[in-house]
């Protein structure tokens, strides 16, 4: 059970770094097609962190959240929501 934790930890790392150069490319290009492969990125990553969150939950017998100090470097989980209110705030 140690071992799938640690290599879901592992995926999730290397989604989180895969996620942030996606992103980072979304705001300097800007392009649509970016965008829409950065919300599969997105997707993929949040699977990830619930088949986490579901495997620690059921070890240790009581509901857990992932949260940045599980897996560090912890890069922007969800930049959606952050991206949302912050094009709000410009209106």
């Amino acid at each position: 059970m140690h071992g799938e934790l640690e290599e879901l930890k592992s995926r999730i790392r290397e989604a989180e770094m895969r996620f942030d150069k996606m992103r980072q490319l979304v705001d300097e290009t800007g392009y649509d097609w970016d965008m829409i492969e950065l919300k599969r990125m997105q997707r993929e990553l949040d699977d990830l962190i619930k088949r986490y969150e579901d495997k620690v939950s059921k070890f240790t017998g009581r509901p857990y959240r992932y949260s940045s100090q599980d897996v560090v470097p912890q890069i922007g989980t969800h930049p959606f929501e952050h991206q949302s209110a912050d094009e709000e705030h410009r209106r």
